[in-house]
């Protein structure tokens, strides 16, 4: 019998402290992976992912999710190569549209979510497969076109 995978996803908005043993206690109750949400006003995933890591040995850690928006898919590939290397082959991407009142306060604009994010599924796929990529802008600001 195939057992049911379980994830915990958590905000990155409790002091590193609680959340290494919020990651400690996840991995201890047999829980498959851990989730740190990609939120644009708390602490940052990258960070929040390295204090799971050190805090466990066996459970994958991922971002749930990230958005080509916010964050250029280059550096998001970066971050997740980076990432795996310190977790082992632990690290998990979760890619999303986001938000589109969370976008505007950015001075974004929402422009066609489903293809930005498979326009950076493919950035990021070529840049950690060591390919060369060109690059184009992501994200709009109002008033630019």
């Amino acid at each position: 019998m195939v057992m049911p995978r379980m994830g915990l996803m958590v905000a990155p908005e409790a002091e590193f402290s609680v959340l290494a043993k919020t990651a400690k206690s996840a991995e201890e109750c047999g829980f498959d992976s851990l989730w740190i949400a990609d939120r644009a006003y708390e602490r940052d995933f990258n960070v929040a992912m390295t204090v799971a890591a050190y805090a466990t040995r066996r459970i994958k850690i991922a971002v749930g999710v990230t958005n080509p928006y916010t964050r250029h898919p280059v550096k998001t590939a970066c971050a997740i190569a980076s990432l795996n290397e310190l977790l082992n082959g632990r690290a998990m991407l979760g890619i999303g549209a986001g938000s589109r009142d969370t976008l505007r306060s950015f001075g974004g604009d929402w422009i066609k979510p489903v293809k930005a994010c498979e326009e950076a599924i493919q950035l990021i796929r070529s840049v950690l497969d060591g390919e060369m990529v060109h690059l184009k802008r992501r994200m709009r600001h109002r008033g630019q076109g």
